[in-house]
Formats: C-alpha cells, sequence, structure tokens
C-alpha cells in the first residue's frame, strides 16, 4: 500500500519535471534566434584584416597610464538653492534634484574632483526646460577613465488654462497581431487633469494616442512609439496655434509589465496531474476489490 502511494507521487513528480522542460522549447514559445546564429563569422578574411588594422590603430600603449592617477571621483557635487537626494557620495552616481523655487528656469551646478589633475564637464550654469531634466556631470581622469554623475530635475509645466484637450485616447498595439486595445487610464480623462498612469501588458510593443484638441490648437506627441520594459514617459503638448508660447502638456507613465503569464503551461500540468491521479485512485480501488475477493 505504501509503496503504491510513494510510486504514484514520484510519477506526479517527475511528470511535473517533463512539463516544465518541454515548456522552454518552441512548443510553447516564439523563441528569437540571432542573425547569422549558424556560428559562422560575418565578415569576410579582408574585412577581419581590416577590423583587426583598426584595433591596432585605437590601442594605446601602456606607458601612457605609467604614473598617471585614475581616480575620476568628484569630491563634492550640489545645486545652489536646490537639495539632492540622496546626500553626496562619491560613490552613488544618480541624484534627484529638488528646487526650492519651481519657478527656476536655470541652476548653478558646483563640483569639485578628488584630483587636482582631473577634468570636469557639464558643471557651472545649465538651463532647464519646462517638465523632465537630465544633466550629466562627466568627470575624466587623467589617465582618461570617465565616471558620469547624473542630476534628474522636473519643472512643472507652465499649462494655460484655455488651452485643453477635449479627449485623450490610447490604443496599445500588439507585436505579434498588430492589433489595438484601449488603454485605461488612471485616472479617468479630464480636461484640466495633466497627469495619468497606465499599465500595459509585456505583448505591447507602442501605443497609437489619439487626442482630440480644441479648433485653433495643434498637437505634438513625445514618446510611446516604443516601450521598453517598466517605466515610460510621453507627453502630448497642445500649443495655441496663433501663440506657439502658450501651451499645455499632459503627461502619461506608462507601465509595461516584465512578462506575459502563459496560462497554456499551468493548464496543462494541472490537467496533467489529474489525469495521474485519477488513474491512481481507480487503480487503488480496483486492487483494493481484489483484496477483499481474494479474503
Amino acid at each position: 500500500m505504501h509503496k503504491k502511494i510513494i510510486d504514484m507521487i514520484l510519477i506526479i513528480f517527475v511528470t511535473i519535471l517533463l512539463i516544465t522542460n518541454v515548456s522552454n522549447s518552441a512548443f510553447f514559445y516564439d523563441e528569437e534566434y540571432p542573425p547569422n546564429s549558424t556560428g559562422f563569422a560575418d565578415y569576410t578574411e579582408e574585412e577581419a584584416i581590416e577590423n583587426e588594422k583598426k584595433r591596432n590603430e585605437q590601442a594605446v600603449d601602456s606607458s601612457f597610464y605609467v604614473g598617471k592617477s585614475s581616480n575620476d571621483y568628484l569630491k563634492s557635487l550640489s545645486v545652489e538653492n536646490a537639495t539632492m537626494e540622496p546626500a553626496f557620495n562619491r560613490q552613488y552616481v544618480d541624484y534627484k534634484v529638488t528646487l526650492k523655487d519651481k519657478n527656476t528656469k536655470k541652476i548653478n551646478i558646483i563640483a569639485e574632483a578628488e584630483d587636482e589633475k582631473a577634468t570636469i564637464e557639464g558643471a557651472g550654469e545649465v538651463e532647464l526646460a519646462d517638465g523632465e531634466n537630465h544633466i550629466m556631470v562627466i568627470v575624466k581622469a587623467e589617465n582618461g577613465e570617465a565616471q558620469i554623475y547624473n542630476l534628474y530635475i522636473e519643472l512643472p509645466y507652465n499649462n494655460q488654462a484655455d488651452i485643453k484637450l477635449q479627449d485623450l485616447q490610447i490604443y496599445g498595439v500588439e507585436k505579434e497581431t498588430g492589433e489595438t486595445k484601449e488603454q485605461k487610464l488612471t485616472p479617468s480623462f479630464k480636461s484640466d487633469v495633466y497627469e495619468y498612469n497606465i499599465e500595459v501588458a509585456h505583448n505591447i510593443s507602442y501605443l497609437d494616442i489619439r487626442p482630440t484638441n480644441l479648433d485653433g490648437t495643434f498637437v505634438s506627441v513625445k514618446g510611446g512609439d516604443t516601450l521598453e520594459i517598466g517605466q515610460n514617459r510621453i507627453t502630448v503638448k497642445v500649443t495655441d496655434s496663433q501663440d506657439e508660447t502658450k501651451s499645455t502638456t499632459y503627461v502619461i507613465n506608462a507601465n509595461r509589465a516584465e512578462t506575459e503569464i502563459n496560462y497554456k503551461i499551468y493548464i496543462i500540468i494541472a490537467i496533467v496531474i489529474i489525469i495521474v491521479l485519477i488513474f491512481f485512485i481507480r487503480r487503488f480501488k480496483k486492487s483494493r476489490k481484489k483484496g477483499k475477493r481474494a479474503k
């Protein structure tokens, strides 16, 4: 009796392992193979010689580095009339900057290198634009090595109360079929709400954005033509046709899912487990009946 139960558990376990391995095959997934995946070189012998020549030309004599510092760290980094998060640490390269005055259009970045022989690019006065600003402060060591510190600053858009969209619809386009599916905005669209979020399935490769604007205005869309995994930022700008200094910007934050759940695998596994269980239950009942008859 116990032996039969153990055998049944082992068979179920092996079945699940087999199905899991099969699930990684092309039966369940459309595997993408890189071009020229046969292993042969995709360039001629002449091209190989030319590539080798270029590499040799680009190579730097090792004596160039002797005695030269590789220190590409900053000693300090700050922005006037602003706070940085996290607090500066030479090991951290990404910072969110919050300005004390949101109407500021120009900032002063103060940076000092640890090594006096290193050079700094990107510091000093920098012009800002409405919306997201990404500023790079580059530290180049004496030996040519470089470190990039990133500053992210977001300014409010100078929206005009009388320049708005009438409606905004967004459709996701499936990468395989080309079919479109309307995406749900959160919150629901209102002309005086300027920022929205949408959750996008993994199989959606880009967004078809369909704004409806008033007469006398024109619309420009930035982003959405390709979607990265995770967060994507799209802006829809409505501008007065007579005065282009007057505009309103709507922001859509689209979060594309990392993976697509393949329910087919789990359904097949569940069906196989049920069939195996039914088989062993029936077999167990038959063996019990035979045992009773033998007695």
